[in-house]
């Protein structure tokens, strides 16, 4: 017989699970867990938080950042510990007010002063941050922005005027005035005489691009100078900042103490009678480089003497009777050259700043070969004892170019102390060496080389070779010839700048 069992009893100490949920949730968690987990998430939060992180984020983002730090780095970087702010008194230097955001200094961001400028005390480079110096840097805030910053713009700030120069001849046929504006550079310019003012953008030392109808132009900052292209071409032409122009000093003397001369330098002029003793005038070199001195009384045994470190040419109105210039000139010419004024007239001079003329130093040099050296401002093999160093091997060569066949001949300004420092050698291309003598004296004075090379249209060489020790010459001069020929300007013009 089948045994049959009793029902269960209920419990009375709680009722029986309802079959379904609720619609609503309890005011609170139950008081005691399931004994199986639920199949899914409930369908609305808990009212109170609960004591840890969730397991899993939510679906979607909150409205803000999180009050505690995420595991993973923000997106936005952060200032390398590395780089301090620029300071306020380093090297005696206010870098954070007065370079930071500073034209013609630095922009924003990382800056670097180079250990071998002047003003580097310690010799070693300084980078510094300008982030938070005049005006760098946006206001703080307590929340990091979402984005980061653009990375700083650097843009060269140039602030000069320049000369524009024909590359092939050295000619100068216009300048231009830049103005820098943040990243970009206004230009006020005169080109072959016609006026042209416009902008271009800056992008680190680069500018442009100006466009005129179809012609698009670029330039690149090195150094002092502009270096244009013309739709992707080199341009004819550059831009060179013009240099801050020397004193103007020059000494003048009279041959018998009587002679009368007025000096016209711009819109100063002196009237004075000279002495028999050398004097020296100084004045503020006029923007034209050309000033004028007039021999007022000339007559017999009165002559007037002028001389100067400045590299000038000179005229006077008889020149043009004399054919100064011309392969056959008249040695007056380089009398006059010489600085004799020995006739009534005015001689106007106009200095020379550079290597693509009749006069030039010695830095124009296209190479100087041992034991030649060049000091200060000239050049010379140094002098021995025993006079062993004569005729060797060195020598300084010299381009220069003419337009036209002639014959020239050619002057060195010089000091040739006794008999035994007294002289060179000198040719012209493969021509052979012929000696030159020069005129004793332990004062800078000119001497003449007593003949003449014929040479045709195009770019020929000087050669100065060794011959005596102890010899010194600073400047060259082309006499007859100088129509038509002139020195080169050469790759030492920097050179040459920080020698005048």
């Amino acid at each position: 017989m089948e045994e049959i069992t009793a029902p269960p009893t209920p419990s009375t100490k709680a009722p029986p699970p309802t079959k379904a949920p609720t619609t609503s949730p309890t005011t609170g968690p139950t008081k005691a867990p399931t004994t199986s987990p639920t199949t899914g998430p409930t369908k609305a939060p808990t009212t109170s938080p609960t004591t840890g992180p969730t397991k899993a984020p939510t679906t979607s983002p909150t409205t803000g950042p999180t009050k505690a730090p995420t595991t993973s780095p923000t997106t936005a970087p952060i200032t390398s510990p590395m780089t301090s702010q620029c300071s306020q008194n380093k090297f005696g230097i206010n870098f954070c007010h007065d370079w930071c955001n500073t034209n013609g200094f630095w922009g924003c961001g990382v800056a670097t002063l180079g250990g071998d400028d002047g003003r580097n005390t310690d010799n070693v480079d300084y980078t510094c941050d300008c982030n938070g110096c005049n005006g760098c840097g946006l206001a703080s805030s307590n929340e990091p922005s979402v984005q980061p910053s653009n990375a700083p713009t650097y843009c060269v700030q140039m602030n000069a005027e320049y000369d524009i120069i024909v590359d092939a001849t050295k000619e100068v046929v216009g300048w231009q005035k830049l103005t820098t504006n943040g990243c970009t550079a206004n230009i006020e310019s005169e080109f072959y005489g016609t006026r042209h003012d416009y902008s271009m953008p800056i992008s680190g030392n680069r500018l442009g691009p100006a466009t005129f109808g179809f012609d698009v132009y670029y330039a690149t900052v090195v150094e002092d100078e502009l270096h244009w292209t013309l739709n992707g071409d080199a341009f004819f032409a550059f831009s060179r900042k013009k240099q801050a122009k020397p004193a103007l000093e020059f000494e003048l003397q009279g041959r018998k103490g009587v002679e009368q001369v007025k000096i016209v330098v711009g819109s100063t002029e002196q009237e004075l009678t000279l002495s028999k003793s050398w004097q020296k005038f100084s004045f503020v070199m006029p923007s034209s480089g050309v000033y004028s001195i007039q021999f007022k009384n000339d007559a017999s045994g009165r002559d007037v003497y002028y001389r100067s470190s400045l590299i000038t040419s000179v005229t006077m109105g008889k020149f043009g009777g004399w054919k100064c210039g011309e392969e056959n000139e008249n040695s007056r010419c380089r009398s006059v050259r010489d600085g004799k004024m020995n006739w009534n007239g005015v001689y106007t001079h106009t200095w020379i700043n550079g290597c693509a003329a009749q006069t030039v130093p010695v830095g124009c040099y296209k190479a100087i070969t041992a034991p030649f050296v060049l000091e200060d401002d000239y050049a010379w093999v140094p002098d021995t004892k025993k006079d062993n160093n004569n005729n060797g091997p060195g020598k300084v060569a010299f381009t220069f170019t003419c337009t036209a066949a002639t014959k020239v001949s050619f002057s060195l300004e010089v000091i040739a102390p006794n008999g035994k420092d007294d002289s060179f050698f000198m040719g012209v291309d493969e021509d052979n060496k012929r000696k030159w003598h020069v005129r004793r004296g332990s004062d800078w004075h000119w001497a003449y080389h007593n003949s003449k090379h014929s040479v045709t249209a195009g770019t020929h060489t000087l050669y100065v070779y060794q011959r005596e020790d102890g010899t010194k010459f600073r400047t060259l001069r082309i006499d007859s010839g100088s129509d038509s020929c002139s020195f080169s300007d050469s790759e030492l013009r920097r050179l040459l700048r920080a020698m005048h």
